[in-house]
Formats: C-alpha cells, sequence, structure tokens
C-alpha cells in the first residue's frame, strides 16, 4: 500500500500491473498502478458482448468470413484458452488457431522476452501467408 500522486487515501498496487510496469516503461498518467474496482456498469457490457456473441454461435451467424489468427496461452491468468475456443465459432471458421505454452496474458508483453518474440514471429508467419505484411 502506498500514498500515489499526493492522494491522501491509501491505494492497493495493482498485483497484475505491478508485474507488468516492473518490466515495461509506461507513463503512469496513461494507466492505474493500483487496484480499480470493477462496476456493475462494466460487468454488465461485458456480458452483453458475450451474449451477442453466444447468439450468433447459436444461430451459426459468424461475425466474419475472413481469415483471422486466436493467439492464446495456457499460461494466461486472466483467460481460460479453452473457454475461448467454445466462443471463437462465433467470430469465424477461416481461423488459425495457436496456443502458446509459457506467455502472460498479453502474449507480447511476457516476462521471458523469448516468449514475446516467439508470439511476435508466429504472428508475422500468419500475416505472410495471408499477405497482410
Amino acid at each position: 500500500k502506498c500514498k500515489y500522486k499526493g492522494n491522501q487515501q491509501e491505494l492497493v498496487l495493482s498485483a497484475w500491473a505491478a508485474k507488468l510496469f516492473s518490466e515495461y516503461y509506461f507513463d503512469t498518467g496513461t494507466r492505474p498502478v493500483y487496484v480499480v474496482p470493477l462496476t456493475a456498469g462494466y460487468m454488465r457490457g461485458a456480458e452483453v458482448v458475450q451474449e451477442k456473441i453466444r447468439a450468433r454461435l447459436a444461430k451459426k451467424d459468424p461475425i466474419t468470413l475472413k481469415p483471422f489468427v486466436m493467439l492464446t496461452s495456457r499460461s494466461d491468468d486472466v483467460l481460460d484458452s479453452e473457454g475461448m475456443r467454445v466462443l471463437i465459432d462465433a467470430i469465424g471458421t477461416a481461423r488459425t488457431e495457436i496456443e502458446l505454452g509459457d506467455n502472460a496474458h498479453d502474449n507480447f508483453l511476457s516476462h521471458d522476452e523469448r516468449d514475446t518474440d516467439l508470439a511476435i514471429d508466429l504472428i508475422k508467419v500468419w500475416m505472410k501467408r495471408y499477405n497482410f505484411y
């Protein structure tokens, strides 16, 4: 716990932000380093989006017919890669699924630089294959 930017309230540092921002430079004015409570409105917004995705999945009405890539990690501490595979059918069938073993939630900001480089290299190969790069 610490005092932050002259705030007289005691703030609790976010473990996730502290881990990420201890490894990468960032402007503290652009993203909080302290725990921010989830609001009911935020959670309802997430539920509405998931309901829409599930409705399209039930109707077998994909969001796109264009190729896309799903890059996940078994070490993700926020999302469940198996759960993502269920919902990905709603986006489309012209997809490539890549599951990494050791990357963080943000695959491109992993602790080990080799994991980050692997994620970038795999996306570059995919983009070249589909003439996006």
